[in-house]
């Protein structure tokens, strides 16, 4: 990423004081000492580091540096909401230890990740976050917020797991009347994935 060099922090982050700080069972604190090696606090986004307006509800954006023992994809689930929970900033993460790093954000509580890095896009501290996290996220940029997008998108993949569900019901059902019932109720939920698809 390319950050200003005023934003540089540089400061390690003892495991002990994430496990003081965000909880952790004794399992997980285990998984953590196997799975990550060196956190770095890298880099702090504020309107004291760079050229950015300050925010009420935004005082700062942090980005956490995990050198992963495990490849990106058997990092346990639980250690980027672990380190969120111990740090009370907006956070963003880059992940390296494999051929490519990857980028994570974690945003209502659901967790996002690319491996295009980010870019700093936005004139206040709560405009880079959200615009941080569209690009995490894959999230067009526009004017709906990103809370209503994001909810949108839970909404259409939710209906969609419906379709399928009711697909394969109807291929097994037998009797004719209960076929056209199913035939109805895939008709709405289809229906309705356009509806929101379309508004977006």
């Amino acid at each position: 990423m390319e950050l200003p060099k005023t934003t540089a922090y540089g400061r390690i982050i003892a495991k002990d004081k994430l496990f003081e700080h965000g909880g952790g069972s004794r399992e997980l604190q285990d998984i953590v000492a196997k799975q990550v090696g060196r956190i770095r606090w890298a880099n702090k986004i504020a309107p004291s580091t760079m050229n950015i307006a300050p925010d009420d509800e935004i005082s700062e954006i942090e980005l956490i540096e995990m050198e992963l023992r495990v490849p990106f994809k058997e990092l346990d689930k639980r250690i980027l909401p672990l380190v969120v929970k111990a740090i009370p900033y907006n956070l963003f993460f880059k992940l390296s230890g494999g051929e490519k790093a990857h980028y994570a954000v974690i945003y209502g509580g659901k967790a996002y990740h690319s491996e295009t890095p980010p870019k700093i896009i936005g004139s206040g501290t709560k405009n880079v976050w959200e615009n941080i996290v569209r690009q995490v996220a894959g999230i067009p940029f526009g004017e709906t917020p990103i809370a209503d997008v994001i909810a949108e998108n839970e909404r259409v993949e939710k209906l969609s797991q419906q379709i399928e569900a009711l697909e394969r019901k109807a291929r097994a059902e037998k009797q004719p009347r209960r076929k056209l019932e199913l035939a109805e109720e895939l008709k709405k939920l289809k229906t309705e994935i356009k509806r929101i698809t379309v508004s977006e």
